[in-house]
């Protein structure tokens, strides 16, 4: 809102400018790659290593997620790093505020988000073998109690990490 002032010298005019509310902003604090692990979830972990351990899999390039997608840092081939966000909301509404900036700590350079994707095949162990033989990163292995998702059910939901950085393109960087 403008006021208007007339100075002494009167053809010239000041205009003041007042701010009807002050806008101050807060940042919310949240922890990106920071779920913890259920009990549930342990045990099914535990029944599908057993499994692959079972028909002679090396499991130490083998990790699981439970979610069709997932982040992965590829300088430091971690899944789901962890990092900070602090995102700034407007105090006077409680919404986002586009102008400001979102402010990441921690977060790794290098990251992208893969979709695993499913292979039907009559073995999974054989070609779970023939992905091992040759990655150096490994795989990933999406498992679920909930979707009844297991290394050996009828489709298999995988993704080699090798594959995923070499074709980097086809995925989102974050």
């Amino acid at each position: 809102m403008k006021f208007l002032t007339i100075l002494n010298n009167f053809p010239f005019f000041k205009f003041n400018k007042i701010k009807l509310r002050d806008e101050k902003i807060i940042y919310e604090k949240h922890f990106i790659g920071d779920k913890q692990i259920t009990k549930s979830q342990r045990e099914t972990i535990s029944r599908n290593r057993k499994l692959l351990l079972d028909n002679r899999i090396q499991i130490n390039k083998i990790r699981f997620v439970f979610e069709s997608t997932f982040i992965y840092d590829i300088d430091n081939n971690t899944i789901n790093p962890k990092y900070k966000v602090l995102i700034p909301i407007d105090m006077n509404t409680g919404l986002f505020k586009k102008d400001e900036p979102i402010i990441e700590i921690g977060k790794p350079d290098k990251l992208i988000l893969i979709n695993v994707h499913g292979f039907n095949t009559n073995d999974n162990f054989i070609l779970l073998n023939q992905h091992l033989k040759n990655s150096k990163r490994g795989i990933v292995i999406q498992i679920s109690d909930e979707y009844n998702y297991r290394v050996d059910d009828d489709i298999i939901r995988m993704i080699n990490l090798d594959f995923a950085v070499e074709n980097d393109k086809l995925w989102d960087y974050l």
